[in-house]
């Protein structure tokens, strides 16, 4: 048994410069059709074949691999190109030769029959399977159609009963932009407009102990944040009853969520190599309540409200939120309703808040926060975390913001 099944192609994609700074350029697509005397590409017993200004694709691992032009086995009168497949287990991967792209393979179909006169063969692509039958009968080829996959290294493949021999294959590609790193910063709007991949993207924000708000612009596990991160999305809103929010294992791109860190994680946390989406503002709402994710930097505060400690606050005049946080819009606000936050709990739970807490009013002046003007920014010490960059005084107290 001989290996069979590697997928590698090179892509090229341009930059448009605008108004003198660098955006990336739309994503390239492209499809591929290889059939006929084009099967005819082995190179030491591995399917390969060079894809004009692209790259080139190649198959191995599943058994052995080998072409032949043939009749049909009841037709004596109709030859097939044919690559013939063995069988076992293999892979189908890709690769750019270009250092600053990435390509992902979006669908591969494989057609073709059982090699024999009264044989069948599943053929499984990416987990998706189909029964080819003998071509014996003349009829159509069979396909295995593997939809949707959005894979950036390689899929397995996966030949079971008896060889078959491909006689089309097809396949959809995408080319993204890619840097070895990307930091996403709060206090720097993001710069990149479309997907990008990346080996390494990186965090660079401080999460304090206590409830933050974030979003990203990759998705990521919970705990890809830090050991006992907690993170709760905007469920329901009932004006007699308050906010509410679930607990999640998972961020999605650009959404808006509250983090529950049990103790500081510093700026710099790095995670695994995935997919970066254009950085954009999303509004979750439910019934007049606005849960909006925000990258822009120094962003005012003024008319919403955040949560700090359990507590939904107002932001104050001179209050603002860096990026990569979020904040709160309520239609119809007043002292009776809307100010009490529901955290789901968790058994033997790290939220430290699992009751409704109401907003504390402002009348015990020893939690304001003021500026070195004087003036009152905030209150309680977790809105520091909301306020713009700059030195603070909190019970006699000089705190930096950065």
């Amino acid at each position: 048994m001989k290996s069979w099944l590697k997928y590698c192609f090179l892509g090229v994609i341009a930059y448009i410069w605008s108004l003198g700074s660098a955006r990336a350029a739309s994503v390239q697509t492209g499809n591929v059709m290889i059939e006929g005397e084009q099967l005819n590409s082995l190179n030491s017993g591995n399917f390969v074949y060079e894809i004009p200004g692209v790259g080139t694709l190649s198959l191995s691992g599943a058994g052995f691999c080998s072409y032949e032009y043939s009749k049909a086995p009841w037709w004596p009168n109709t030859k097939r190109h044919r690559l013939v497949v063995g069988v076992g287990k293999g892979q189908i991967s890709w690769c750019s030769a270009y250092s600053d792209k990435r390509i992902v393979l979006t669908q591969i179909k494989l057609s073709g029959y059982a090699y024999g006169k009264f044989d069948f063969s599943d053929v499984i692509v990416n987990n998706v399977k189909s029964r080819w039958n003998t071509d014996g009968f003349n009829v159509s080829a069979y396909t295995t159609d593997a939809s949707g996959v959005f894979t950036e290294n390689q899929i397995p493949l996966e030949v079971v009963g008896d060889p078959v021999g491909v006689t089309k294959i097809e396949f959809s590609y995408e080319i993204y932009d890619y840097q070895d790193v990307i930091e996403i910063r709060a206090d720097e709007q993001p710069q990149w407009t479309d997907i990008s991949y990346t080996d390494c993207p990186v965090l660079g924000r401080k999460l304090y102990q206590g409830w933050n708000t974030l979003c990203l612009p990759f998705s990521c596990l919970a705990s890809e944040l830090g050991e006992g991160v907690v993170v709760q999305q905007f469920s329901s809103y009932i004006p007699a009853e308050g906010l509410s929010f679930t607990i999640v294992d998972r961020l999605e791109p650009n959404v808006p969520y509250l983090v529950y860190c049990p103790q500081d994680i510093e700026a710099g946390t790095m995670f695994s190599p995935r997919f970066v989406y254009p950085a954009e503002s999303k509004d979750v709402q439910i019934s007049g309540v606005h849960f909006v994710s925000n990258y822009q930097p120094g962003y005012s505060m003024t008319g919403k409200y955040g949560v700090a400690n359990g507590r939904l606050l107002p932001g104050g005049e001179h209050a603002y939120i860096q990026g990569t946080s979020a904040y709160f819009i309520i239609e119809s606000m007043s002292d009776e309703v809307n100010k009490v936050v529901h955290f789901e709990g968790e058994e033997g739970g790290t939220t430290a808040i699992t009751v409704p807490q109401e907003v504390v009013g402002r009348s015990d002046a020893s939690d304001c926060i003021y500026d070195f003007n004087g003036r009152m920014v905030g209150y309680g010490k977790n809105t520091l975390n909301l306020l713009a960059p700059g030195i603070y005084i909190y019970q006699g107290h000089k705190y930096l913001v950065k």
